[in-house]
């Protein structure tokens, strides 16, 4: 039931536009110049051709596996791709549509993809490296003003033409590698768990705030979780995944023992099914 529940909706999507942070990068960050990419090992360990493309990740990331299960092909980060077919890189895409297809036929178009958001994540992590000892009333002030910004951006989506919109969440951010190793003692960052926790709390009233300001718009959050337990979907139904959990930190650049690809693709699968 549930692979037909896929299939049926892979049909119906003409289009994938993913925006979103470093679980969705496919290697836009390899033209830029930051020291913030993926494009040495064990990123990429799992991916076809075993090698590091800019994807955080083992393997595919959540936007390849939406993009498969979608029947589109893998989400390019040129920005020469093709906008109609979908594309990893926001800047410029409606108009070129608007170019390319005329103004009515492009807000047709708009319509039918999934724009697919993963962000907070890394905004948490940072906040929680430059300022350790926040207090609960200052976390939840940044995390008020990130869910604000996003909901303006959806605002000017939908003012777009978008009408199908999947939000996926953080997880439990503060147990990641890089807040790890900066901590004396090694482990997990309170106040970026605190603020994921915070942030899953804010993402559970997305869809129906969405559904009231705009009608127009079909809002679906997914959840990560804001506990080791996995992945949970919003706001009715829940599932655990399990996985390998360290309780010893690993470096950033050792990422084998922290595998993302199979539990992205499981997020990815129940963001169709649910």
């Amino acid at each position: 039931m549930a692979l037909m529940a896929a299939a049926a909706i892979a049909g119906s999507v003409p289009a994938l536009y993913v925006f979103g942070d470093s679980l969705v990068d496919v290697g836009n960050n390899n033209h830029l110049l930051t020291p913030i990419k993926a494009d040495f090992t064990h990123n990429g360990m799992d991916y076809p051709g075993r090698k590091a493309t800019g994807r955080f990740s083992n393997g595919k990331n959540s936007a390849d596996f939406l993009a498969d299960k979608l029947g589109l092909a893998t989400l390019s980060s040129s920005s020469n791709a093709n906008y109609v077919n979908g594309v990893n890189f926001a800047s410029g895409v409606y108009s070129s549509l608007a170019r390319s297809l005329g103004q009515a036929q492009a807000a047709s178009h708009l319509a039918r993809p999934i724009f697919a958001i993963t962000i907070g994540s890394n905004d948490i992590i940072h906040y929680a490296k430059a300022n350790p000892a926040a207090t609960p009333s200052q976390q939840q002030r940044y995390v008020n003003a990130l869910m604000q910004t996003l909901s303006d951006q959806l605002d000017i989506l939908n003012n777009l033409g978008a009408r199908k919109v999947l939000f996926l969440d953080t997880g439990q951010v503060g147990c990641t590698p890089s807040l790890r190793e900066i901590s004396p003692t090694k482990v997990c960052s309170v106040v970026a768990n605190a603020m994921a926790v915070q942030y899953h709390n804010a993402a559970k009233g997305l869809p129906s705030a969405m559904t009231v300001q705009l009608p127009d718009l079909h809002c679906r959050a997914i959840s990560h979780g804001p506990d080791r337990r996995g992945a949970h979907i919003l706001p009715s139904k829940s599932t655990n995944i399990g996985g390998h959990e360290e309780d010893e930190a690993k470096a950033t650049r050792d990422a084998k023992r922290y595998p993302l690809s199979m539990t992205l693709k499981l997020l990815a699968l129940l963001s169709l099914i649910q």
